[in-house]
């Protein structure tokens, strides 16, 4: 996306071209719809420039309406320059201020790992006149001269997105502990409505379900009421998988909450507490559910339930159906989170294609953060793996690493406290025949609740495309585990980038690359 001269956007050209007129001079991915009211405001702002006198430089280096990718997070105007940041925020009608102070310090964070001098304003139309406020420990009045004094003569020309990485913003409580512990994290408006909707509920509100996709937040959001409650009542919250480090942070340093696995959880534990939060409900076992419900029925407990169906990785769990279930109880509330927050939009439009090659995208993407590579045989997949490692990607298998010692047990769904990178070498197997692929992994069970800014993965001989032109796994070692739920865990983990590495498997291979080239027939 380049920068706009704000003079040439506001020239008067017919409605039903300006967002096209705006296309052609931002170089932007995409058209957007231009806001009339707010062309005509900015036309104002090039007046009081004018009037005020302002260089010609003043006008130059404008990037109007940017959203940072995945966010979602819009900023009316930015001038970015070596060392300093612009951002002006546009209301065309009188707003209340306290609104306007509480967007111009979270702007303030989205903008602040730049490390620049950040002069923040906000205009608003007063019926016949702007307002100019800008915000310098509090909001405070200002006016068009301090703005235009502001403007340097240098900015950045284009390419504003190489600024904002979406991985910064992602704070996970599970994989960034620290910083959601810190509160350096923003829900977005349907979190927050959610967020309301549950805090602000009446006392004889017991049972909610937090219902998302992958990538839209709901283990933030989970957290974040837990916290929330945690101030001021005795709160839990029950993880239904392996605990990572993360778990284990949360841990040691939250003392508002505690955090149980699953498999420690009964009912006298569970009397203790005034509110209980579960995370990754659709993997509970059934008695677990039924001890929750029976308490929160017999003392009045709130629940709080957050899953994704599509996320059951095993035929149990399917058969439980743990969502239907709550769903069926009277009484019970549902909020759905429908935006996508960690999922890269071209990620996730590689994942559909090359799931379902039927599925294709509407115009031609550019998956430069997809890596498609061939490996004939395991040493030279051994190789890719130990170089994409070295980069700082996470290798993530669909099944456990397991030692001599514990290689006769059966590993439960809700137990262990494995962490990535702590097992030893895989034996050898006919799915897995080269061991040293799984020095440096983490398998599926792993992972449930994290996300990883790079992941890489293996493709073998047990994946094809089926007759409906669709993907599909053959047979693996543990039957109750579903082959394509596995795989679909493992690639939905990856915030800015995904690696494949096919194995031996030259017929899928030259199906991927196809996908990535768009040139899919």
């Amino acid at each position: 996306m380049k920068a706009i001269n704000l003079y040439l956007l506001t020239r008067q050209v017919a409605p039903g071209i300006l967002s096209e007129y705006e296309y052609a001079l931002s170089g932007r991915d995409k058209t957007i719809k231009c806001r009339t009211e707010e062309i005509e405001m900015i036309r104002d702002i090039v007046n009081q420039f004018s009037l005020c006198g302002a260089a010609p430089h003043a006008y130059e280096g404008w990037f109007y309406s940017f959203t940072i990718p995945q966010i979602g997070k819009e900023f009316d105007l930015l001038r970015i320059s070596e060392d300093a940041i612009i951002n002006i925020e546009l209301k065309s009608q009188p707003v209340e201020l306290r609104r306007v102070e509480k967007q111009l310090y979270q702007n303030r964070y989205y903008l602040g790992h730049l490390d620049k001098k950040i002069h923040s304003f906000t205009l608003i139309h007063d019926y016949e006149s702007i307002r100019v406020l800008k915000y310098e420990n509090g909001l405070k009045y200002s006016t068009f001269e301090e703005l235009i004094s502001k403007i340097g003569e240098e900015y950045c020309e284009g390419g504003i997105e190489q600024f904002f990485d979406p991985c910064f913003y992602l704070v996970s409580p599970i994989n960034t502990p620290d910083r959601f512990l810190e509160k350096e994290y923003f829900l977005n408006n349907q979190q927050t409505s959610i967020r309301k909707s549950i805090l602000d509920a009446g006392p004889e509100k017991l049972l909610f379900g937090i219902r998302g996709a992958s990538g839209t937040g709901k283990t933030l959001l989970l957290y974040d009421i837990a916290f929330a409650y945690g101030e001021t009542r005795r709160t839990c919250i029950v993880h239904s998988g392996m605990l990572s480090d993360g778990h284990l942070y949360l841990m040691e340093h939250a003392d508002k909450v505690d955090l149980l696995p699953a498999k420690t959880v009964d009912r006298h534990k569970l009397e203790k507490y005034d509110v209980i939060c579960v995370d990754e409900t659709q993997r509970l076992y059934a008695s677990v559910l039924d001890d929750i419900l029976a308490v929160a029925a017999e003392e009045s407990k709130r629940c709080i339930f957050a899953y994704d169906f599509s996320q059951a990785l095993s035929k149990s769990e399917i058969r439980r159906n743990n969502p239907e279930r709550l769903n069926a109880i009277e009484g019970f509330e549902e909020f759905k989170l429908k935006d996508r927050v960690r999922t890269n939009n071209k990620i996730n439009s590689f994942i559909r294609n090359m799931l379902r090659l039927y599925d294709r995208p509407r115009r031609k993407m550019g998956y430069e953060n997809i890596d498609v590579l061939c490996a004939n045989d395991a040493l030279e997949a051994d190789r890719i793996l130990r170089l994409y490692i070295s980069r700082g990607y996470q290798l993530i298998t669909l099944f456990p690493t397991r030692t001599a010692d514990d290689s006769s047990k059966t590993e439960s769904s809700n137990s262990g406290t494995s962490r990535p990178g702590t097992g030893s070498s895989d034996t050898h197997t006919e799915l897995h025949p080269y061991p040293t692929f799984y020095e440096h992994s983490a398998s599926s069970r792993e992972v449930i609740g994290q996300e990883y800014d790079k992941v890489i993965v293996v493709m073998d001989s047990n994946f094809y495309y089926n007759e409906f032109r669709e993907l599909a796994g053959r047979n693996q070692p543990d039957p109750d585990y579903l082959f394509m739920r596995l795989f679909y865990q493992n690639i939905t983990r990856a915030r800015s980038r995904l690696c494949l590495v096919v194995l031996d498997n030259p017929e899928v291979f030259e199906t991927l690359i196809r996908i990535k080239n768009n040139r899919l027939r």
